[in-house]
């Protein structure tokens, strides 16, 4: 059964006219890099915002040494600049596609940009084109769980109607598909420890001929398997995927290094695999979902798609069907990387909050390699709430104000921190439990009354029980906005869970957008005044 795939995607303008000035003068220094991904440069990119930013770029190894020697203008580069920006750059022929994810993990709107004429300069001659050779396991000193590298090589078809959306030619076909891997490279090695580079031969699996297409007849799995097998020699890719005119994709989970041939629709078999989009980026995003299902992540309606990263659930299935038949065939090397550490001590006590109200989760997080960017999200393990995904932010606390439980029971959910290190990231993660009370009603406050600026302001609430046992919640703590709820300063402690209170305002204040927050002193759930009032 086919299954539609859902993405959604940050999208904003771009220039692709100073990109197409920028990268074309940055071509020629690129092609001068060696393919191996030791060398690096330095170069000025476009951002969306029509501001440049600087670059450090080396070659992805994406593209293999045969594709290079057969393509001489067909290369493949990632980079990141000092705000945490990184950036996926290919070319082939004629044309550049380049990716930009932001530091919050968004994903900018492909730009590709035409080219003028190019030859490779003589110092990229196939004698500088080798790959590098990964330490074996048994070389490397021992290394924190979740620290092994998995290369695999992806036999990636592309039918006739992505070809004919793609420039036409085998060759602007195979740069379009190219740039779909390095992008998704990206994703992959910094969630997963996942590296994709095409197979040597992929060439061969670009379908130009719509007349002569067999992927456009038949179910997509079994058309897909069926081509790259006629194809290309099992031996010589460890996963395959088609590229159809279609919107959606589907596999089975977990087909990584299968060459079973006897399911329905050839449907475990490690090339039964099909995906496309109505757009580059939504192909894109549907490209990355069917390969996360291809190595081990089961299809969940909660993963965090709008941002394009795994969630920890789906991170842990990968690694565990990695380390078992999943991850046979790649080739696997160890990292010399220290993981973030989650103190458990902080995640030890499940905390107690009453129903239906507003609530946040939070831990005690350090670093394992000073100097990476942190990035953290909570996932709903159950989930049956209805919590909405959100991506990875730039702290450990996140805020639940939606989907929440209406009645009493525990809720599960896990931590994922990553370091963001590309190549060499590493991710941690942890679970916390939360026990929800129902006492009958939400710990909510009532409409706050206009005030005066160095004036109490009379206020109240329902403390809905929360002052009994179990919850225990006896005193509050009271912080004030002044921007509709965008920032916040405590302004009193130790508020008595009565009911009413005076909150002193902060003197030369005024605003027509404060807000006020009650939160428990010691449990984390909170009541926010309902609309705006003014401060005068």
């Amino acid at each position: 059964m086919r299954r539609p795939v859902h993405a959604f995607l940050l999208l904003l303008p771009w220039s692709c006219a100073a990109a197409a000035d920028s990268l074309g003068d940055a071509r020629a220094r690129l092609f001068e890099l060696a393919a191996d991904g030791k060398a690096r440069t330095v170069i000025s990119l476009p951002l969306p915002d029509g501001a440049t930013s600087a670059f450090t770029l080396w070659d992805s190894r994406t593209l293999p040494r045969d594709l290079l020697r057969r393509y001489p203008t067909m290369r493949s580069f990632r980079g990141s600049d000092t705000a945490g920006r990184s950036v996926r750059l290919d070319y082939a022929g004629g044309q550049a596609r380049m990716s930009l994810r932001e530091a919050d993990g968004q994903w900018q709107p492909t730009a590709a940009s035409p080219l003028p004429a190019f030859s490779p300069p003589p110092s990229a001659a196939p004698a500088l084109l080798t790959l590098p050779q990964p330490a074996t396991m048994d070389t490397l000193a021992p290394s924190a769980a979740g620290n092994v590298r998995y290369e695999f090589r992806l036999a990636l078809a592309a039918g006739s109607a992505f070809t004919a959306a793609n420039g036409g030619t085998r060759e602007a076909a195979l740069g379009a598909a190219a740039h779909l891997v390095n992008r998704a490279n990206e994703v992959l090695e910094n969630d997963l420890g996942v590296h994709l580079t095409l197979a040597a031969h992929d060439d061969r699996l670009m379908v130009a001929d719509h007349r002569r297409d067999p992927l456009r007849e038949g179910e997509p799995r079994s058309a897909a398997a069926n081509l790259i097998t006629r194809r290309l020699p099992a031996s010589g890719y460890d996963l395959g995927h088609a590229l159809l005119g279609l919107d959606g994709g589907e596999t089975e989970t977990g087909t990584s290094c299968s060459d079973a041939m006897d399911a329905d629709y050839l449907a475990t078999h490690k090339a039964a695999a099909w995906s496309g989009g109505a757009d580059p980026d939504a192909a894109f995003a549907n490209f990355l979902l069917v390969l996360g299902n291809q190595l081990g992540a089961p299809f969940r309606e909660t993963r965090c798609w709008h941002c394009l990263a795994f969630d920890g659930v789906s991170i842990a299935r990968v690694r565990n069907w990695l380390a078992s038949r999943g991850g046979a065939c790649a080739r696997k090397y160890m990292i010399n990387a220290i993981a973030p550490w989650i103190d458990p001590e902080s995640l030890a006590d499940p905390p107690v909050i009453p129903a239906r109200t507003p609530f946040w989760l939070d831990a005690t997080v350090e670093p394992g390699i000073a100097g990476r960017r942190l990035s953290y999200a909570w996932d709903d393990l159950d989930g049956q709430h209805g919590f909405r995904a959100a991506a990875p932010g730039p702290t450990a606390r996140r805020v639940f104000t939606s989907g929440l439980p209406q009645g009493s029971r525990w809720l599960s959910f896990r931590l994922t921190v990553r370091d963001n290190g590309g190549e060499t990231a590493t991710v941690a993660t942890d679970d916390a439990r939360v026990q929800v009370v129902d006492t009958g009603r939400a710990f909510a406050m009532e409409p706050v009354p206009d005030g005066s600026a160095g004036q109490p302001l009379g206020i109240r609430w329902d403390p809905a029980g929360t002052s009994l046992a179990p919850i225990s919640c006896h005193f509050l703590e009271a912080s004030l906005s002044l921007d509709d709820g965008s920032t916040w300063q405590a302004v009193a402690r130790d508020v008595a869970n009565t009911g009413s209170a005076a909150i002193p305002l902060p003197a030369g204040t005024a605003t027509q957008h404060a807000r006020l927050r009650l939160s428990c002193d010691w449990r984390p759930f909170f009541a926010e005044s309902p609309a705006p009032f003014r401060i005068r």
